[in-house]
């Protein structure tokens, strides 16, 4: 008979007593890791390309555990974006099963010490990146919570963790910690739940605008420097936390459970702090570094991607503000801010479909699991407007918005053999 404190000693039951880990032969290994560093990390960058590949070449996941957990979450996301026949699930040909025989290996509930954490908490963030678009998104709210908890333990979210020079391991723990944001802020608003990070709790910088090749130089001066002149991939990433940000102030206010009674059934606040928030949207335009400014004929694939996904995102938190003032009904008294943000949920809406729908056609990827709730998103205010706008007394064109809305689900069908 089991009882609570055998299940508990089972939980810290040392790794070194379970089954060895199994790896991809070489030559998948190191494709897989290539798809994940194209294809995931370049857009959610907490790992260090360098460093890891040394270490893999070193052997370190053969002989480390921790380590080794942490390449078998980068070949389950690699996985996703290669049909080798070696990275489905045994006896399995469909695409869902690509990367579970690797994510399947990784014990995600152990106890971590701080020099364990680090490998930790990065295994468990590609854990859920993997596990989000799966038929078991509900064990990534769970993970969430682990994650932060684990970083908080050895103080990541505070700005003086490392020291104030940049170093490696702090670097890579303050991408950690903000990859665990970027997911609270996204989980909580999907499934309406309280974040487990809150602004008010931690105080550390953004991650520096520098690439994986400059972090390292035999001159600790000239570390950490991108070169004048030279677009940092990173710089992708501050922006998308700045976006963030904003968005971070309306769940704080708009979607806020229990707000003061003087804000409570106030027009005149609802219209300020949405005023406010559209202004600071607004800044964040103007402040978008050149090479991210949307361009349907940009050359360079990966920042006309991270353009795409800059933009897909800014229209959806447009719509996250101004979608609890649509009123739909004859029977509610539509105020000019019910009007309004009709307006501008239909325009972002519109906006995305025809952005998303270019990145389609140009064969590019969608990185982030947010941009395919745009596309869902935008598919139902399209709908919605469709359905309502006329009863409201609004111009609508029907053709032009069905238009929109097969290409949201165009762009959506091309993920359903790898996503569920």
């Amino acid at each position: 008979m089991h009882t609570l404190a055998t299940q508990w000693t089972k939980l810290h039951e040392p790794t070194r007593n379970c089954a060895p880990l199994v790896f991809p032969e070489e030559d998948l290994l190191l494709q897989l890791v290539d798809l994940y560093f194209e294809r995931q990390n370049l857009y959610f960058p907490f790992l260090h390309r360098p460093t890891f590949e040394q270490s893999l070449l070193n052997g370190l996941h053969k002989v480390d555990r921790d380590f080794g957990e942490l390449v078998l979450s980068v070949c389950a996301l690699g996985a996703r974006h290669t049909s080798d026949p070696r990275a489905f699930a045994e006896g399995s040909t469909s695409l869902h099963s690509l990367g579970w025989k690797y994510m399947e290996q990784i014990i995600l509930l152990q106890d971590v010490n701080h020099s364990s954490a680090l490998y930790r908490v990065q295994t468990i963030i590609n854990a859920i990146m993997f596990l989000q678009p799966t038929s078991l998104p509900g064990a990534c709210w769970s993970l969430l919570g682990l994650g932060v908890k684990f970083a908080q333990i050895v103080g990541a979210h505070r700005r003086n963790f490392a020291g104030r020079k940049g170093s490696l391991v702090g670097e890579l723990w303050k991408r950690a910690f903000w990859c665990l944001v970027v997911i609270d802020t996204f989980m909580c608003s999907f499934l309406g739940r309280p974040k487990a990070t809150n602004p008010a709790d931690y105080d550390l910088d953004f991650p520096l605008a520098c690439d994986d090749e400059y972090w390292l130089h035999p001159d600790p001066e000239q570390a950490f420097k991108q070169p004048a002149g030279r677009p940092s991939v990173i710089s992708f990433f501050v922006h998308y936390l700045k976006l963030l940000d904003i968005f971070g102030l309306a769940q704080r206010t708009i979607y806020a459970v229990k707000k003061p009674e003087r804000w409570a059934s106030n027009t005149a606040w609802d219209e300020s702090i949405v005023v406010e928030l559209d202004s600071a949207l607004n800044t964040w335009v103007d402040t978008m570094p050149d090479h991210l400014r949307w361009d349907p004929h940009r050359e360079d694939d990966l920042f006309f991607t991270q353009s795409a996904t800059l933009y897909a995102t800014l229209y959806w938190v447009h719509i996250q503000i101004h979608r609890p003032f649509i009123s739909l009904s004859k029977q509610e008294k539509a105020s000019s801010l019910s009007y309004s943000s009709l307006a501008v949920c239909v325009n972002a809406a519109r906006s995305c479909a025809r952005l998303l729908d270019r990145l389609h056609a140009r064969g590019g990827n969608l990185p982030m699991p947010n941009v395919w709730a745009s596309l869902f998103m935008s598919t139902i205010i399209l709908l919605l407007n469709l359905w309502s706008g006329r009863k409201l007394g609004l111009a609508t064109d029907p053709i032009r918005d069905m238009q929109d809305v097969n290409k949201c689900l165009e762009a959506l069908s091309e993920y359903e053999s790898r996503c569920v």
